[in-house]
């Protein structure tokens, strides 16, 4: 009983800390916007979020504390839009420590609401192999229409296999323990 119970910490220890990795906060101090890069027409920042109003063709990029996502290869992007086509396609490109290599992601701005949400971004085919990301690049592929996009977060999500490989070892556990016992 004194290892299941141990087994059972351990898992519960295992799961809050895997469940995503927080890249940055977007009104974070940590978070400085590249006015180099950056080409909407206004950007601000507060203490929870970054806003950027121009068009869907403009690009938002800055720079972050190094963060290490080793074994994280999906990203979620949280905020907000308005004022856009929604079915917009734009690019969200995260950048290792020099700045020399990036991992492309994908999305609609459909997948955003007018108050804050989440949407999780599909990574295209790449052949990046880092794992610290400093920089962060947002850009749209539209038609030049009026966009007001709040950034939020963004943070790094594990597989879902990851997911599957949990479950089924906390199953086998359970299966080991109930055996046991008949």
């Amino acid at each position: 009983m004194k290892k299941f119970i141990f087994i059972l910490l351990l898992i519960s220890f295992y799961l809050p800390a895997h469940s995503q990795v927080l890249i940055t906060g977007f009104g974070s101090s940590e978070f400085s916007v590249d006015g180099e890069t950056t080409d909407f027409g206004v950007t601000t920042q507060t203490a929870t979020t970054a806003n950027a109003i121009g068009t869907d063709t403009n690009i938002f990029a800055g720079t972050f504390s190094l963060v290490d996502i080793t074994g994280f290869p999906g990203i979620e992007l949280t905020g907000f839009v308005t004022g856009v086509n929604p079915n917009t396609e734009f690019s969200v490109e995260i950048f290792n420590s020099d700045f020399s290599e990036s991992r492309t992601y994908r999305g609609f701005l459909s997948s955003f609401a007018s108050t804050s949400s989440s949407t999780a971004l599909t990574f295209a085919s790449q052949t990046a192999t880092f794992n610290t990301v400093g920089g962060f690049q947002f850009g749209g592929q539209g038609s030049g229409s009026s966009l007001n996009i709040t950034f939020g977060s963004i943070a790094a999500v594990p597989e879902p296999s990851t997911w599957v490989l949990i479950a089924g070892g906390l199953a086998i556990i359970l299966l080991l323990r109930r055996r046991r016992r008949a």
